[in-house]
């Protein structure tokens, strides 16, 4: 039987400012017991923790969400309200889409099969996810007051849905007829494909803001993947950090784009960094000291990004702060010693 033991305390390891052509960062520890996936604009943290119960992380208190009855959840997305949503096994072992609100965590239920997960939520309460259908498909779900609505996989069989804005508008990735994945926007009832870069097989989106402006990656004419910003229908290519490869997680309502991408190091290794875009410029966020990876998930309004730093197999939850600060920040910080924090939960985008 593992045992997981944290000690919590608060305090500030460390600050290390990131050289920036416009804005400068430092990067705060929040310790190696949470993996963090989303926060809001209070500076709320949602994620998992080293009990692998869905979580919330304000002011410095970390709180434990629970689950459905089972053993483990996953917060994937926090809104302006501190509403959550996420995926947490039930007591019958099965994975099932949940909102928790006012400390009442909800079965959000599924579209007519066993599974279903909920990747985010806009500050109206409506959820989008996705859920198994009877017939064993995959497709993208709307839930508003209650109802769970299919919202369709346009002529193909599978669909999922990551993202959804303040105005209703939903983002995620489709099972084309011709047997590819497809980023979408799903507006007014209708699905559009966003097409891909360089007209290639493969596009994901991750995240839409309040402006319509969409965020994933895409495959690029040489077959390497790319980070892509969406916008008037029309699918930009961020580059990457120097290497083949980069992802978009998020997007915020002034248009500032973070995630991960490959990096060159010392010239010839190639290892993975969190980057953070803006105006055009593709930014490198650094990792904490004698860390060689670094990701970034979230960033809020106030330009505040989360994320992981470590050495491949042990991972610290980080916080990139905008320099000066937009304001106060609280750090938690896990105890080290023997313990162990196994950080198993998935992110909310396929990569």
């Amino acid at each position: 039987m593992k045992r997981l033991l944290a000690l919590l305390y608060l305090g500030l390891l460390l600050s290390v400012s990131i050289n920036a052509e416009a804005v400068q960062y430092q990067i705060v520890d929040l310790g190696i017991c949470l993996y963090p996936n989303g926060i809001n604009s209070s500076g709320d943290i949602v994620g998992s923790n080293g009990t692998q119960h869905a979580f919330i992380l304000r002011g410095g208190i970390l709180q434990d969400l629970g689950t459905l009855g089972g053993t483990d959840s996953t917060g994937f997305s926090i809104n302006n309200n501190r509403d959550v949503v996420g995926s947490s096994y039930t007591t019958d072992g099965t994975n099932r889409a949940f909102l928790w609100r006012d400390g009442v965590m909800q079965d959000l239920g599924t579209l007519g099969g066993s599974i279903s997960s909920a990747s985010d939520i806009n500050d109206n309460g409506d959820v989008v996810g996705g859920s198994y259908l009877s017939t064993g498909n995959m497709h993208a779900f709307l839930w508003q007051n209650g109802v769970m609505q299919d919202i369709g996989a346009l002529g193909g069989t599978d669909s999922h849905a990551t993202g959804i804005n303040n105005n209703g508008q939903v983002v995620g990735s489709l099972y084309t007829a011709a047997g590819a994945w497809h980023a979408f926007l799903w507006q007014d009832d209708v699905m559009h494909d966003l097409g891909t870069l360089d007209g290639n097989w493969y596009s994901l989106a991750a995240e839409i803001n309040d402006n319509g402006q969409t965020v994933g990656h895409a495959q690029t004419s040489n077959g390497n993947h790319h980070a892509f910003l969406w916008e008037n229908g029309v699918m930009q290519d961020l580059g990457t950090l120097g290497g083949g490869y980069s992802v978009a997680y998020d997007i915020n309502n002034y248009g500032v784009v973070v995630g991960i991408s490959d990096v060159i190091v010392e010239g010839a290794a190639v290892s993975q960094h969190a980057f953070v875009w803006t105006e055009g410029v593709m930014q490198d966020l650094g990792t904490l000291d004698g860390d060689v990876v670094s990701e970034a998930y979230g960033i809020n309004d106030l330009g505040q990004i989360v994320g992981v730093s470590g050495n491949y197999n042990d991972f610290h939850a980080v916080l990139w702060v905008p320099v000066p600060e937009p304001s106060s920040v609280f750090v938690l910080v896990c105890g080290a010693g023997s313990l162990v924090c196994a950080l198993l939960h998935g992110r909310r985008y396929p990569i």
